[in-house]
């Protein structure tokens, strides 16, 4: 009774009563929220029914207005504002950050331009493609150790791969220029193996401005669009989401481009892995999960770390198919990896490959690497990927002695050519270190906007669909992703989209807040522009990696080379009874991080103007 009493004076907040349980919905909540406008006009006629009733009680009286003298100096105040006179706002001035950003630039100017990498058709040319490629990776990553000692490199954190090249060219040697390949710190070797340019990759590691990330990636972050790369990452488990947000992207744009996510045995103990495999497996991605199993996770034996030692098995516990090559047979590798792709463009799912390796150096350069046995790393040393592939060669009459030792100069000359490039390029500029961290935006986001005066009221909830479904229906590009969003979630914002947009645009995720923003961030980059939801602002701090590691860096890092259009939507707050863990706020914490706007709007009209603006 006091409830509906509340009501019918329209003093009942209507969202907040339904969601603590103050009002029980028998029916469709987004319907019933929608009538109140319509129910409004009666609120002025229930005191009129109470005092006819002869209930006069119950009818609230206006308050006393508060006495004069108390209230001197807020009316003084007021008289001030009312005195000044309109100011011209400097917006260039508020926008300082923004204005060299604001352009009315076309589509195409991000849209990413593969480079084509023409590889043999032929089985024996394709053969010695693979060992020129290998020796390439070997020679460059053997300068770079020479170039640390002399401290030539600026940074303390160098990881080479040398003694895993067979793994790095089997696998991408297998994809088309298109396909799209995610690695971590460790992705000198897979970088080169997908085609980017060397004297770009010795500039980036040297810190130079000519670098293929205008120095700003470094060895651990070392990438270029061009050849499909999504960005090495210091992050060892952020590969396997970024693929799967490829993979899911790909298949939203009906293109039949896979993506390759790399990564070593350490990873798959991150929760990352786990749930990127479960999306994965449960939207049949088009993606491979390879495993570079070295045996190490940094120091520690894959016999600490893992409670299985054949990581493929893992693949089980998705219903997906786990194979384990030898990562020291790049033709082995090349040929496992070309039946996964196959699997995946057929409409299959992923596929996870262990791949058998190992790392002759340490974790990072600089370690003694006392954690492993001498007898061990010489008995790897013995099954040198470069030095068996060469064999078969030579055996098979492929290759000669003379070809094989050319291939030797090449590579070295190549190397070459590449330090002489990095040493002579330039730093990066001092104001380079605020360039490249949003992308560019259309120039009227940032312009004054006349004020209207308020025709319509509704809910917060109305707001956000009506802003979604708008642009929804302006840019096919744009899908919804979340927990139950089809079904609208705790808050109804998102009920009944489905039904106009299908399930294609609007899915529903397993309950993975890594997979949810991880996968967005993938798909963003890719070409689409996802609106990842998730249940409540608490719930970021399951997903802050993706959010703040990837979303809000990747465009830096990579030296401007991405744009990432992705908008996470979350509800904050308290009011519901939900206590500590369901009742936060956390913009104020997020509006410290480079790269990200964040946006929380105090009314339905910010909250559907912000929205359009930001999807």
């Amino acid at each position: 009774g006091d409830t509906a009493h509340l009501f019918w004076l329209g003093q009942l907040n209507v969202a907040r009563a339904i969601a603590t349980r103050k009002v029980v919905s028998r029916g469709s909540v987004p319907k019933a929220l929608a009538l109140l406008p319509a129910i409004k006009p009666a609120f002025d006629l229930y005191p009129q029914v109470l005092q006819e009733l002869g209930y006069d009680e119950m009818i609230p009286r206006e308050e006393e207005k508060r006495d004069l003298p108390r209230s001197r100096g807020l009316a003084k105040l007021r008289t001030v504002f009312q005195r000044q006179k309109a100011v011209e706002v400097d917006y260039e001035a508020l926008n300082h950050h923004f204005i060299p950003l604001v352009q009315d630039l076309p589509e195409e100017f991000f849209r990413v331009a593969f480079r084509a990498q023409d590889l043999p058709g032929e089985e024996a040319a394709l053969k010695g493609e693979m060992l020129w490629r290998m020796r390439l990776i070997r020679t460059f990553e053997e300068a770079l150790a020479r170039a640390y000692a002399q401290g030539e490199l600026p940074t303390e954190m160098l990881h080479l791969s040398i003694g895993q090249e067979a793994t790095a060219v089997g696998v991408c040697f297998a994809l088309r220029t298109d396909d799209y390949m995610t690695t971590t710190h460790r992705g000198h070797g897979h970088m080169l193996a997908k085609g980017a340019d060397v004297n770009g990759m010795m500039a980036e590691l040297f810190a130079k401005e000519s670098g293929l990330c205008k120095g700003k990636g470094g060895s651990m972050h070392v990438t270029e669009a061009a050849v499909g790369a999504l960005g090495a990452n210091g992050i060892v488990g952020a590969p396997y989401l970024i693929a799967a947000g490829a993979a899911l992207s790909a298949k939203q744009r009906g293109s039949d481009q896979v993506a390759v996510a790399i990564a070593g045995d350490g990873a798959t103990n991150q929760g990352m892995f786990h749930e990127a495999l479960n999306l994965a497996a449960v939207f049949e991605l088009p993606t491979i999960i390879v495993i570079e199993n070295n045996f190490y996770g940094e120091f520690t034996h894959l016999s600490k770390h893992a409670g299985l030692q054949r990581l493929a098995d893992r693949a089980v516990a998705y219903g997906i198919p786990g194979v384990t090559v030898d990562g020291n047979d790049a033709w082995a590798v090349y040929t496992a990896t070309s039946e996964a792709i196959k699997r995946a463009r057929r409409g299959e799912g992923p596929t996870l490959l262990e791949c058998l390796t190992y790392r002759w150096h340490g974790h990072m350069e600089g370690e003694d690497a006392d954690y492993r046995d001498a007898a061990e790393i010489e008995s790897w040393k013995q099954r040198d990927p470069i030095q068996q592939l060469e064999h078969e060669l030579l055996t098979s009459d492929i290759l000669t002695q003379d070809q094989a030792a050319e291939i030797t100069l090449q590579a070295e000359e190549a190397v070459a050519e590449a330090l002489a490039f990095a040493r002579a390029s330039a730093e990066p500029p001092a104001n380079a270190l605020t360039k490249d961290i949003f992308a560019p935006e259309r120039a009227s986001l940032y312009q004054p906007q006349p004020s209207r005066l308020a025709t319509r009221e509704i809910s917060y909830s109305k707001a956000l669909y009506e802003a979604l479904a708008e642009e929804m229906g302006r840019d096919e590009r744009i899908f919804l992703l979340g927990e139950d969003v089809s079904t609208g979630g705790y808050f109804a914002v998102t009920a009944g989209m489905a039904d106009g947009f299908g399930p294609h645009r609007v899915l529903d995720t397993p309950i993975s807040e890594y997979a949810i923003v991880g996968a967005a961030v993938g798909a963003a980059m890719t070409g689409l522009r996802p609106v990842a939801e998730i249940l409540f602002a608490d719930f970021l701090t399951t997903c802050m990696d993706p959010i703040v590691n990837q979303a809000a860096k990747l465009r830096y890092m990579s030296g401007g080379q991405y744009a990432i259009p992705l908008v996470v939507r979350t509800p904050g707050g308290g009011g519901i009874g939900g206590a500590a863990q369901h009742s936060q706020s956390w913009e104020a914490w997020l509006t410290g991080v480079p790269g990200l706007i964040i946006m929380a709007p105090g009314t339905p009209y910010d909250a559907k103007g912000l929205s359009l603006i930001h999807i």
